[in-house]
């Protein structure tokens, strides 16, 4: 019976530590979690391409956009 009231105990007592550790954890992970947000917008803002303002015609030229951006119709024609 001794046995059978220790080991509920031990388990109350590993569940409450878990439920605690989860509990710091995710008012860890809500403090840090803005602070991530914030380092990557002001990553996108330092670099001028954001994915909520860049149109195709801003990001042309621009020195991280990809090689072919533009369709072969755009393309100034060649001289006879």
């Amino acid at each position: 019976m001794i046995g059978l009231i220790f080991r509920i105990v031990v388990a109350a007592l590993v569940l409450a530590g878990l439920l605690i550790f989860f509990a710091y954890a995710f008012i860890a992970a809500l403090i840090v979690t803005p602070f991530i947000l914030l380092f990557f917008y002001l990553l996108g803002h330092r670099a001028n391409v954001q994915w909520w303002t860049v149109r195709r015609e801003e990001y042309r030229g621009h020195r991280s956009a990809p090689a072919i951006d533009h369709d072969p119709d755009d393309l100034p024609k060649k001289p006879d």
